[in-house]
């Protein structure tokens, strides 16, 4: 009996990391959309006849120069901002506007075009770009030696540097994108950082390689998750922050800050976390690290769950939102009316109710920042997918007249608002 347990435990063993690999090839490359959407702004495939001022069709960040990418030219602001000279930034607009980009939009000739004649036109004046994705992979040529140890670097974007300036050229203020806790390729490189399948492991317990890539645990989307307790994930993404900071962007958003909320949360398996502190304690104290490290350095801002407006508690995810008060210059909660669940407010479907959820969601908002005297704005990331509901024009308007009608006698407390569509659509 004992030999045949050893025959289909080694079977196991050797099928187990084919079936990964084959399973996960898809999850290396970052997501592809095809939405197609009518009466929008369409940054992905609009052509521009005459390229706006400062466009260069020849510069090596475009997409057509990612199969031969050039090292990007900041070398020398790293070299200044080590004497104590920061690169020069865009004045932040007193009231943002801004649209979201992949870093395939981001390095995409006419998507930039756009982007620039809707700033022009009044539009727009910001915009948020992906400097490390979802799959943790960063978009960009990057400097640092622990990223060139882990391999966690796909460049998409060859020359960041020259598309910050050229950005800055036309008065866009730019926003680095980087989710933090959601990294696959982090997890890759060190599994032992990263969140196991405890079924899995229990496979591989008897062996010396407790921490393996074939025992990672994975999200509905098959994206892998690391520790939120490392102090060495905090340090590594710190890093990366002050990279960027030195390569010239105005402001950092942190994404995916916080514990898993989706996928088989049972079989969770944390090797840094002792689960005696409790969840929203754990986020508190990076959100307090990133504070002490990069606040006054460069602004920097934090996107929340849209339900943290008006939930009090950290919803098992470790966010509560005068947690990012006390810390951030800006919160962005994810204010999606489709990711509001049904009978919300009592709508059977809160999506074609834009503007009674994001208001709802503003008011509560903008009462728990005042209450706490924090010197703090809201920002929130409004929804311009369809998702639920077709998000026409229309919709979008009365996502955005709730934010300026809940903060009417409250202005100082908004700082503006930003659309997400990763198609590059946008109904402005």
């Amino acid at each position: 009996m004992k030999h045949h347990i050893f025959i289909i435990s080694g079977f196991t063993l050797i099928i187990y990391p084919i079936f990964f690999l084959l399973f996960n090839l898809e999850n290396i490359f970052p997501e592809k959309f095809d939405h197609k959407k009518t009466e929008k702004l369409d940054y992905l495939s609009k052509k521009t006849k005459k390229a706006p001022d400062g466009i260069d069709y020849n510069l090596n960040y475009f997409l057509k120069d990612y199969l031969q990418p050039k090292k990007s030219s900041y070398n020398t602001n790293l070299f200044l901002a080590s004497v104590g000279i920061v690169p020069a930034k865009v004045q932040k607009p007193e009231f943002v506007k801004g649209v979201y980009l992949t870093s395939y939009l981001a390095a995409n000739r006419n998507v930039v075009a756009n982007v620039i004649n809707s700033a022009k036109s009044g539009k727009i004046n910001a915009v948020v770009i992906d400097v490390k994705d979802h799959t943790g992979y960063l978009s960009y040529n990057s400097n640092l030696p622990i990223v060139e140890e882990y391999k966690t670097e796909y460049v998409i974007i060859p020359d960041i540097k020259g598309l910050v300036d050229l950005l800055h050229k036309n008065n866009i203020y730019v926003i680095a994108r980087m989710p933090v806790f959601q990294d696959y390729a982090l997890s890759l490189a060190r599994p032992d950082l990263a969140l196991h399948d405890e079924n899995a492991l229990s496979l591989y317990k008897p062996f010396q390689n407790y921490y393996s890539v074939f025992t990672l645990w994975k999200d509905r989307k098959g994206l892998h998750w690391l520790d939120p307790s490392s102090k060495e994930v905090w340090e590594y993404n710190l890093q990366i922050a002050q990279e960027l900071t030195q390569i010239g962007f105005d402001e950092i958003n942190f994404d995916y800050i916080r514990f898993p909320s989706d996928g088989d949360l049972e079989k969770l398996h944390f090797p840094v976390w002792d689960y005696k502190k409790k969840k929203e304690e754990v986020v508190r104290e990076f959100f307090q690290f990133l504070n002490g490290n990069l606040r006054g350095k460069i602004y920097i801002s934090a996107d929340l769950f849209g339900l943290t407006t008006v939930s009090y508690d950290d919803m098992g995810i470790g966010q509560v939102i005068e947690y990012g008060f006390e810390n951030f210059d800006f919160v962005c909660p994810m204010i999606y009316p489709s990711h509001y669940a049904k009978n919300f407010m009592g709508f059977e479907n809160p999506a074609e109710h834009p503007y009674e959820v994001v208001k709802n969601s503003m008011d509560s908002a903008f009462q728990r920042l005042k209450n706490g005297n924090y010197e703090s704005k809201l920002r929130p990331w409004l929804q311009d997918f369809n998702l639920c509901a077709v998000y026409d024009k229309n919709l979008v308007q009365d996502e955005i007249r709730a934010v300026l009608d809940s903060a009417k006698g409250r202005e100082d407390l908004l700082d503006g608002w930003l659309l997400w569509d990763p198609s590059g659509y946008y109904s402005i």
